[in-house]
């Protein structure tokens, strides 16, 4: 099975990327963390995340970064595949030629529903619900781009069925599970709760260092 990470936007968040991707190889997954084409960078990791982003970005191009993230996927052949993404990675997600992939969940974190226009809010949800693999959506209760409440009222609104969730009770069902962080921040930093929700589908001990 491999583990694919879409980052947020800004070039802090390749840090956390890299730090995630070492972390799922420690635990013996296979991962990978796409690294944005409009960060500057002048590290590389050759062993499944990219390059450390060490400028701040610019403009990002949506038919590009979709264009090679549907080229990793294509690498992955028929391998299980999990998705995890933070902010604008959401929306690559959206995006991405997922039709013969072997999806076996999503950890959706930190949807920008602020910034999102109708049209992107009625595509992400479109997306939302025509998932067939369990998916936890993750938001902090006072994030400054979308709290954890506006994410509940989008899909009452949308009638989207939906449980919330205690971070330390997460499962295979249902089939979309809401986890509220005490959090006021945009930050998605917590790789326990990531590494928790991927090991239900991808069981495996930490190696030993």
């Amino acid at each position: 099975m491999v583990h694919l990470y879409l980052p947020g936007f800004g070039a802090h968040n390749s840090e956390f990327a890299l730090e995630l991707a070492k972390r799922f190889r420690k635990t013996g997954m296979t991962a990978y963390a796409r690294h944005w084409g409009h960060w500057e960078a002048d590290t590389t990791d050759e062993a499944g995340a990219e390059p450390i982003a060490t400028k701040e970005p610019q403009p990002f191009d949506f038919t590009e970064e979709i264009r090679k993230t549907e080229q990793v996927i294509k690498g992955i052949g028929k391998s299980k595949l999990g998705i995890i993404t933070k902010s604008i990675g959401n929306m690559v997600a959206t995006r991405i030629n997922l039709y013969k992939v072997k999806l076996e969940y999503m950890i959706l974190m930190g949807l920008p529903v602020g910034s999102l226009s109708d049209a992107e809010k009625q595509e992400w949800l479109a997306f939302l619900t025509a998932a067939t693999c369990p998916i936890y959506l993750i938001q902090n209760k006072l994030d400054p781009l979308g709290s954890a409440e506006s994410l509940i009222q989008l899909l009452l609104q949308a009638s989207v069925d939906h449980q919330q969730t205690d971070p330390t009770e997460v499962s295979v069902q249902p089939s979309i599970q809401l986890i509220s962080q005490e959090r006021s921040d945009h930050t998605y930093d917590d790789m326990e709760l990531i590494m928790r929700i991927a090991r239900l589908f991808d069981p495996k001990e930490e190696l030993a260092v």
